[in-house]
């Protein structure tokens, strides 16, 4: 993946990409900020781009969709989470989907198609973001098989991009 033109969002359309984010992660923490922050979009090749927030990498866009990057902690504490034993981190953190017999806990409510955060239960420290293939209460039932897709893990190439900015 290659990094491309950086260059500052204009005003008008700031607003439009902040209520963009707020519908489809479903969280309302940008009213705000919306006049304080400073937001860069910097293109990645061949797919999405990246939203900066203050200097800091806050969301991935690819297509129509946006997700929080795992540096933007204050987003990802506000996304229901899924917690994972520690034999399932390194196939997460190898790009793999989320699987049911990984994971340990359940916390916050979730649809299909919502975003969630992937945790792994020792450190509590976030290893990837997902998409809920599932709702909250059919993923407690479920035994086996996929019940997230992996969309930005730690080591992913936007991680590795992360640290050329």
């Amino acid at each position: 993946m290659k990094v491309g033109r950086r260059h500052q969002v204009k005003a008008r359309r700031t607003k439009e990409l902040f209520s963009k984010i707020s519908k489809i992660l479903n969280i309302n923490f940008f009213d705000t900020t919306v006049k304080r922050t400073r937001i860069e979009v910097v293109e990645l090749s061949p797919k999405g781009e990246l939203i900066i927030l203050n200097n800091e990498a806050a969301f991935i866009q690819v297509e129509d969709e946006f997700f929080p990057t795992l540096l933007n902690t204050s987003s990802l504490d506000e996304l229901p989470s899924l917690t994972v034993d520690m034999g399932a981190v390194p196939y997460i953190c190898n790009g793999a989907d989320v699987m049911a017999p990984g994971l340990v806990k359940i916390d916050g409510d979730f649809t299909v198609g919502d975003v969630l955060v992937v945790v792994e239960e020792r450190f509590s420290k976030a290893i990837a973001v997902a998409k809920a293939l599932y709702a909250e209460k059919e993923v407690a039932e479920k035994k086996r098989g996929k019940i997230a897709i992996n969309l930005h893990y730690v080591g992913d190439a936007f991680w590795e991009n992360f640290k050329r900015l």
